[in-house]
């Protein structure tokens, strides 16, 4: 991870402005490419139960996929739609900011149909160095950089319940999201900093 270009910087509001998003919101955010093993299906399927406990809350989900059309129609059956905002592919410079506005970043990967596994995505380690506590799957390359409990939280596969008890706990705490991220800005900077590593073997 580069933390030079993925960093905590001082919010700017101008983003939630721009997509009609309260500042004083929650943000959850999910970025990858809308298709089946990024698993945002569970994440939907979640947010009933999230909003029952805290509607101050909006998830925003970033990228394209041939899942797009199906996850909005999902937030149409559950009655979120109003909660979730698909903002499609955004330009790689400008993910910083994205990060950084949002409270928690959520990668709920799963294996598909075909057998395709999504276990360790660089998005999990770019919204960390930015300082933010991650929910993601309990799969190996995970478990790598994710200390349950600690910097974050690692759920079953395909597990809303999880999902759900994960989000709240963060929900609930913005003292508990600030340490995880703290401690995942730390990670980042003392252990995955690919500047160092290059310079170490350059």
């Amino acid at each position: 991870v580069d933390p030079v270009k993925f960093r905590p910087i001082k919010k700017d509001f101008s983003v939630k402005k721009q997509l009609g998003i309260d500042k004083d919101k929650i943000v959850i955010l999910g970025v990858g490419r809308l298709v089946d093993k990024k698993g945002f299906k569970y994440l939907i399927e979640a947010a009933p139960s999230v909003l029952k406990n805290n509607k101050e809350i909006i998830f925003i989900l970033v990228g394209d996929g041939d899942q797009k059309l199906h996850l909005e129609k999902l937030t149409k059956k559950l009655k979120v739609d109003s909660y979730f905002k698909f903002v499609g592919t955004i330009n790689y410079d400008k993910l910083i900011d994205y990060y950084n506005f949002c409270d928690i970043f959520i990668l709920p990967s799963i294996r598909d149909e075909k057998g395709n596994l999504d276990d360790q995505s660089v998005a999990v380690m770019d919204a960390m160095a930015c300082g933010k506590p991650v929910v993601t799957t309990d799969f190996a390359g995970y478990r790598a950089v994710v200390e349950h409990g600690k910097n974050g939280y690692l759920v079953a596969e395909k597990d809303y319940k999880g999902i759900t008890k994960s989000l709240l706990k963060l929900i609930e705490s913005k003292k508990l999201r600030l340490s995880m991220g703290e401690n995942n800005k730390n990670k980042i900077a003392k252990k995955l900093n690919s500047i160092e590593k290059e310079g170490r073997t350059g």
